[in-house]
């Protein structure tokens, strides 16, 4: 018997028993699977679909209550929801005279709002934007100074500029405010973005040490900078540039703002 059983094994010859057992596990594999097919078929899957190829939306960490946005000529405002200040404006470079938070040589408390915007608004318009020490929102001052070069050289730019409170990034409880600001260079290829985060304090660095992802900021504040466009483009974002350099960086509006800080310092 062992001769006959090795001689079947060399002819690949199967016991029936074991043969008949393959058989049903191959069956009963099929059945499974043309069960599972017959469900997918029957199934709505297109629930499940979008629950897996959906986008989370993060929760903003620092959104800021607001009232209902406004408009005065083309310059876009979002309202604190007590009405005592503006949250951000949005405008384009043209709609802008001079990049200086008051003209020079004219006395009077600074503005968070640069000296040009202001040539087409009343005063009612004004108090919306409060009235700031010599020592805050230099930074601010300078990245309009900065758009006015790059306007003339890349074309006409858009901007968002604004402020949040954010105690989990600034760590001092709320008492300072984020400041950002966001360029649009429709001219440069394909479109770029440009954006900017510091603390309301943040006065002796650079904008090259200040370069910081819209994409980000909006995840803070879910203000949706640059959304609609990035819609109307049919894109997922807007590239954005992670330098400035590139650009051309005037070093004149940074030494101008330390200079005043020095002179501010030795007069407090």
């Amino acid at each position: 018997m062992g001769a006959f059983d090795d001689n079947r094994k060399k002819r690949g010859i199967k016991g029936k028993r074991g043969g008949g057992i393959n058989h049903l596990r191959y069956i009963i594999g099929l059945i499974f699977l043309l069960l599972i097919f017959i469900w997918l078929l029957m199934v709505d899957m297109e629930p499940w679909l979008e629950v897996l190829l959906m986008e989370e939306k993060p929760v903003p960490q620092c959104q800021m209550e607001s009232g209902d946005t406004g408009q005065i000529g083309s310059l876009i405002y979002a309202p604190v929801r007590n009405g005592e200040s503006y949250l951000w404006i949005a405008h384009s470079t043209d709609e802008i005279s001079s990049c200086n938070f008051r003209e020079k040589g004219v006395e009077g408390p600074f503005l968070k709002i640069p000296a040009g915007l202001i040539n087409h608004l009343d005063e009612s318009d004004l108090m919306g934007f409060d009235s700031v020490s010599v020592t805050k929102f230099r930074v601010l001052e300078e990245v309009y100074c900065q758009a006015f070069n790059w306007s003339r050289e890349y074309g006409d730019l858009r901007m968002v500029a604004g402020w949040f409170n954010c105690p989990e990034l600034t760590g001092s409880e709320g008492n300072d405010k984020m400041m950002f600001a966001a360029l649009y260079f429709p001219e440069l290829e394909d479109g770029k973005s440009l954006g900017f985060l510091w603390e309301e304090n943040q006065a002796e660095v650079p904008l090259t040490e200040l370069v910081f992802s819209i994409r980000e900021i909006n995840h803070l504040t879910g203000f949706g900078i640059f959304e609609d466009i990035a819609l109307r483009l049919q894109k997922d974002h807007i590239p954005e540039l992670n330098s400035i350099l590139s650009l051309g960086y005037d070093t004149e509006y940074f030494s101008e703002r330390l200079e005043i800080l020095r002179q501010s310092s030795a007069t407090d």
